[in-house]
């Protein structure tokens, strides 16, 4: 071997050995910030991790098929590894929400100033009748009254999915108010604990909803200001999608099927698998696989996920 051509391969491997040491600091970093995102609140403490697990499997189960000529789609090393790489990326706008939003384990975030304002509310209805204000019967019914929304506000708050029955009882008591000359009107709830009772299923109000699918946006721009080498070049791209849907409904873009790449819509499918599964989420109970891919599979048939995606999803895990 002559010396120019030892040269070229010593500074050949010098470059690669160059560039795998790059490539492990930016893992090793995107480890980090997972570790971040998901030590921040009890209720996210192993979803990052979760995600980036599903996709990996399902990269290899897809390997799988391609091998035994079911499945022209392949997963080689990069392919996998950009994966794997946007789902450890794919919450880190999550940063930047709130703890108040996202540890939100009721729809009511205060229920001590209400069960405050209701014993004021009790005690001015006390104080009418021994005024000669209310008769007997009528600060007992007051009294009663009280007792019965208070105990329905409970229900509300708590409960998982509130149904039709239930909101009508409630619709029935939010406009009740106490009204004295002497003290004013005092509403038995504000506008914002009624936004909050009036949430039908989880715990967000429109308003609070809105900022946390924000994270998606605040993810890009993020990712935006980080320099990805051509090996990671998609990571960021489909960490940036995992909300999307293929019929549209998605966010933050509203994009449909023909611009959602395969990566992107196995990080929805497993961002949404290991959100149905989790046993650590404040505003549902943990679901059995068996019920988790039911909805799934149903979100599929309605043209939101990827029928076949799913189909292998529930193999692989």
């Amino acid at each position: 071997m002559t010396e120019e051509k030892q040269d070229f391969r010593d500074i050949s491997e010098l470059i690669t050995k160059h560039m795998d040491e790059i490539r492990q600091e930016l893992w090793s970093f995107t480890e980090a910030l997972a570790e971040t995102i998901d030590a921040r609140t009890p209720y996210n403490a192993n979803h990052v991790r979760k995600v980036a697990e599903y996709v990996g499997r399902m990269a290899d189960y897809i390997n799988e098929l391609h091998e035994n000529g079911q499945e022209q789609e392949s997963f080689d090393k990069r392919r996998k590894e950009q994966l794997v790489m946007a789902a450890l990326l794919h919450d880190i706008g999550k940063m930047v929400i709130p703890l108040g939003i996202m540890n939100k384990t009721e729809r009511l975030s205060n229920t001590e100033r209400i069960q405050a304002r209701f014993d004021l509310i009790s005690a001015y209805y006390r104080i009418d009748f021994l005024e000669g204000k209310l008769t007997n019967e009528e600060e007992a019914r007051k009294q009663e009254e009280l007792q019965k929304v208070i105990k329905l506000a409970q229900i509300v708050n708590s409960a998982e999915i509130v149904e039709e029955d239930l909101a009508e009882e409630l619709e029935r008591v939010l406009s009740l108010e106490y009204i004295s000359e002497e003290r004013g009107t005092i509403p038995y709830f504000t506008s914002l604990e009624k936004d909050c009772l009036r949430v039908e299923r989880g715990t967000l109000t429109e308003a609070e909803r809105e900022i946390m699918e924000s994270h998606v946006v605040v993810t890009e721009r993020i990712l935006s200001k980080v320099r990805f080498d051509n090996y990671f070049a998609d990571s960021p791209k489909w960490a940036v999608m995992h909300h999307e849907m293929l019929d549209g409904s998605g966010y933050p873009y509203h994009l449909k099927g023909e611009d959602l790449p395969m990566e992107s819509r196995i990080l929805a499918i497993a961002d949404i698998c290991d959100a149905l599964l989790a046993t650590d989420r404040p505003y549902k109970k943990p679901m059995t696989k068996q019920q988790a891919f039911v909805i799934m599979e149903e979100m599929a048939e309605e043209g939101k996920l990827d029928k076949k995606l799913v189909g292998y999803m529930k193999k692989c895990i």
